[in-house]
């Protein structure tokens, strides 16, 4: 799949983007690549997924080939997260080349380090979202969260000047048991801050990435997640995630794959080893001694990752709600090992989204109670 042109047009909905991702997947394009560029931090959050910090990071030099052969892919997207990006003293020169190739930008950042002359700079780049973790505007709730006394501040400060120099920006949540009865006031303040400013709530907190399962003990009970959905629901939009926006899907089609990990998009960690996905931790080569089209091209990893259909995830297939499962095979390993084996943290947000929108918890439409 070739580059596309750029018009200046933005195309509103998602039917436009599924049809985009349904091109890559069938060409084997990696449409979209996710670059942890460090896992140095200046917070030490805790629910943070990262396992054992990897401070071997990949140098500009490398990066920039890197970004070289992406576009030589027809990659159209890329992320730059961490850790904390704003670390790295080499991020606008890779922006600079990232620009260059016409790429389009997603940051995610806790915006700690973002100051007034960040932003001026920041505004001449082809950024099209600036992800900022926010997670309350209590300053004892997130900044217990963040372990970083004054962190709340920080960032506060930080979207309110991205907001007003017209940058998009995505607060980006993840609800707990700390602070999901405060999630109200954050929502509020996100709002007032107009429409360049989008909201998104994630309800699984998942396990580290080396499979230790602490911060899962963060998560919500079902019933809480379903109260906390009707609660934070409006009327004619869902802050949730895009990889949670399934509940009214079709039959799909158990020889199809559960995700598009593998297919249109992977993830490389910031020493260079290459993964299906963030959250699906099986290295699939390295771009320090291999370039990233053969690791594409052959890894058995990702050939394995692909290999796997929603018919191979057999006791998913026995549930009723399978065909509005946001089914996560990275995280499936994370908890039990076997990419294919279901976990218990996504099965309780499935059967909380399907409860929260109407839905018995056994997968079937409420019965409403016949007129007399």
């Amino acid at each position: 799949m070739q580059r596309a042109k750029r018009t200046g047009r933005r195309v509103k909905g998602s039917d436009a983007f599924d049809v985009l991702r349904e091109r890559a997947r069938r060409s084997l394009t990696p449409l979209s690549v996710h670059i942890d560029l460090t896992h140095r931090c200046n917070l030490n959050c805790v629910h943070c997924y990262i396992g054992p910090r990897d401070f071997d990071e990949i140098r500009l030099p490398r990066l920039r080939e890197i970004l070289d052969e992406l576009a030589r892919m027809g990659t159209l997207f890329v992320t730059f997260s961490g850790g904390e990006i704003f670390l790295r003293s080499d991020l606008f020169a890779l922006l600079d080349y990232a620009r260059l190739k016409r790429f389009s930008v997603k940051l995610i950042t806790n915006a700690t380090l973002i100051d007034r002359t960040v932003v001026d700079r920041l505004r001449d780049y082809p950024i099209y979202q600036a992800g900022v973790s926010v997670y309350s505007l209590d300053p004892v709730i997130h900044d217990a969260m963040t372990a970083a006394p004054g962190s709340l501040a920080k960032t506060k400060a930080a979207v309110e000047m991205l907001a007003h120099a017209g940058m998009a920006v995505a607060l980006k949540t993840l609800i707990t048991r700390l602070n999901a009865p405060s999630y109200p006031a954050l929502a509020a303040w996100a709002d007032s801050m107009g429409p360049r400013v989008n909201r998104q709530y994630d309800l699984l907190v998942t396990p580290r990435n080396d499979g230790v399962f602490g911060p899962a003990g963060l998560n919500l009970d079902v019933k809480s997640k379903v109260a906390f959905l009707k609660a934070n629901r409006k009327e004619g939009q869902d802050q949730r995630k895009v990889e949670e926006l399934e509940t009214k899907a079709p039959k799909r089609d158990r020889g199809a794959t559960p995700c598009f990990a593998g297919w249109t998009g992977s993830y490389i960690g910031p020493s260079g080893v290459v993964y299906p996905c963030v959250d699906w931790h099986v290295a699939c080569g390295d771009v320090r001694t291999q370039s990233f089209s053969e690791i594409w091209r052959d890894s058995p990893g990702l050939a394995s990752a692909r290999g796997l259909t929603i018919a191979k995830m057999a006791a998913c297939t026995k549930c009723a709600l399978v065909d509005t499962c946001a089914l996560c095979p990275g995280i499936n390993r994370q908890e039990t090992g076997d990419a294919a084996k279901p976990s218990k943290l996504v099965c309780g947000r499935t059967r909380a989204f399907a409860e929260a929108m109407g839905r018995a918890p056994g997968g079937k439409p409420k019965r409403r109670k016949a007129a007399r």
